[in-house]
């Protein structure tokens, strides 16, 4: 399933409180919210602020598929919260949330070295997902995780993991471009144009920003020298929103990973500096910044 993580911001509120309140939530303390929740919730900076920030998983349906939520930033210890739709519970969205924020939290936000969260013991989904991207077992709890209806004596046991940033062995940037990788294979595909030799899609592209979105384009195979990378395609999608700085790149055809041209690569730096550390995905599974890929450039890089 291809899908992207959209940074939520003040423009989504009404989204999610048309949209939180028609799903029920039954590992979470409240298993069903209102409107007046989520907008009682944003006000206080529950969803985006100083302290928090969340990431709307959308596959560009009319609704979202999820929200994954990082909070209490500023903490010895980031926490997370996944809410998956019901209809797209069970197809690994719940994997590629933790994934997806634990790389965000890691490489985003400054000063962040442990991630951790909490779930009931019960929710065997949520537990193999922890567990299997290094998240360490810290504490349980028993009857610590308020249950809707129940008196205390009835509440859910909780389990809270953790994990280090130095530590993480359950996915990291190479995840990442695996995620990236799954949002371009599917925009593969040659478009014959005007004669033979003239194409488009033959190599895809998709790179993540600094703003936390993912972008993607396709070549275009032209003569006379007019036609452009997979990878321009992308950066000019992503220029649209006013970004310049790119965290991860990768670009594909049906043989692999390819190699960004010596055209792609100084346009990435030329962007913006920071980019020397874009993480760029190169054949053989290898991974590189892109200083390393532009020695002694001259900008400095």
């Amino acid at each position: 399933m291809a899908v992207d993580f959209e940074q939520v911001g003040p423009e989504h509120i009404e989204q999610l409180a048309a949209w939180l309140p028609k799903e029920r939530w039954p590992y979470h303390q409240r298993t069903q919210v209102d409107a007046a929740w989520v907008h009682e919730r944003a006000a206080e900076g529950y969803f985006y602020g100083p302290d928090a920030q969340s990431h709307l998983i959308v596959d560009g349906g009319p609704e979202p598929l999820g929200l994954v939520r990082a909070f209490d930033l500023k903490d010895v210890t980031a926490l997370v919260d996944i809410r998956i739709a019901e209809r797209a519970r069970g197809q690994g969205l719940g994997t590629r949330a933790l994934m997806y924020v634990t790389c965000w939290a890691f490489l985003e936000v400054e000063g962040c070295n442990r991630l951790g969260g909490y779930t009931r013991r019960d929710n065997s989904a949520m537990v193999r997902i922890f567990e299997k991207h290094g998240f360490l077992r810290e504490a349980e709890h028993q009857y610590a995780w308020r249950v809707e209806g129940m008196p205390p004596t009835q509440y859910a046991d909780a389990i809270g993991y953790a994990v280090w940033a130095t530590r993480w062995g359950g996915g990291g940037p190479e995840d990442e471009l695996e995620m990236l990788m799954d949002r371009a294979y599917p925009l593969l595909g040659e478009v014959p144009l005007a004669e033979p030799g003239l194409s488009s899609g033959t190599v895809a592209a998709a790179l993540r920003a600094g703003n936390g979105r993912t972008y993607t384009g396709v070549c275009l195979d032209l003569h006379c020298g007019i036609g452009f990378c997979a990878e321009h395609s992308a950066i000019a999608e992503m220029l649209k929103d006013r970004e310049t700085k790119i965290e991860a790149i990768v670009a594909i055809s049906r043989e692999g990973v390819l190699a960004p041209c010596g055209r792609c690569r100084e346009l990435m730096l030329q962007l913006n500096p920071k980019n020397a550390a874009t993480r760029v995905a190169l054949p053989g599974s290898r991974v590189a910044a892109l200083r390393d890929l532009l020695p002694d450039h001259w900008l400095g890089g």
